[in-house]
């Protein structure tokens, strides 16, 4: 008789262990959504931070003249956004007051919503 009994409750709880396994799986994978949109933010935070540094240090480096230095700044950038596999939503150079030499500088870089400025003084 218990082995009549049992069967007929596995018999019951047919197709219920689809539904949990779906359940199951659903619930266990809810955190990934939240958690690949933050990755890739902080992707695009660091490689936004990554190139205005680097940038505005190649161009200053490498200038023999103020004038060059927005030039060498944005093709730079270019070149290491590439490299980050990252689309450059905006680069802007600013000085202030007239770029003399000594003046400070700022670079913005914009990528997707990740937004970086580096300053640095032109020598």
């Amino acid at each position: 008789m218990d082995g009549l009994m049992f069967r007929q409750r596995l018999s019951d709880s047919r197709g219920s262990t689809l539904i949990e396994l779906v359940v199951w799986v659903v619930l266990l994978l809810m955190p990934i959504g939240p958690g690949l949109a933050l990755y890739g933010q902080l992707s695009d935070q660091f490689a936004a931070e990554s190139i205005a540094r680097n940038a505005l240090r190649y161009a200053i480096l490498s200038s023999a003249s103020n004038a060059e230095v927005r030039a060498n700044a944005y093709t730079q950038a270019q070149v290491l956004a590439r490299s980050w596999n990252k689309l450059l939503s905006r680069v802007q150079l600013k000085c202030s007051g007239s770029c003399p030499k000594g003046n400070l500088v700022h670079l913005e870089v914009v990528i997707a919503s990740a937004r970086a400025i580096q300053t640095s003084a032109l020598r």
